[in-house]
């Protein structure tokens, strides 16, 4: 039994698009948080070392993984954004 206006067929659901973001981009632009928290707070200036060179080159390191997480991350979910 079905209205007149709403059709039985469960075949329009397939082409429909879902509403729920990648999981792969939004892992990767949430994950990029901690590196970059991480890394500025450690990372006090590039003529303020107060762990060492080791320290600052890990704040680096850091910061530079957690702006690729993000980009690709913000990339990923960009794409997503535009198909609807």
């Amino acid at each position: 039994m079905s209205n007149a206006g709403i059709g039985d067929d469960g075949s329009e659901y397939e082409t429909l698009d879902h509403k729920v973001p990648p999981r792969a981009p939004l892992f990767a632009f949430l994950s990029s948080f901690p590196f970059l928290l991480w890394g500025l707070g450690w990372w006090e200036g590039f003529y303020n070392h107060p762990e060492g060179n080791c320290g600052f080159l890990l704040a680096c390191i850091a910061v530079i993984s957690g702006v690729i997480l993000c980009a690709v991350g913000v990339n990923g979910m960009l794409d997503w954004t535009l198909r609807f």
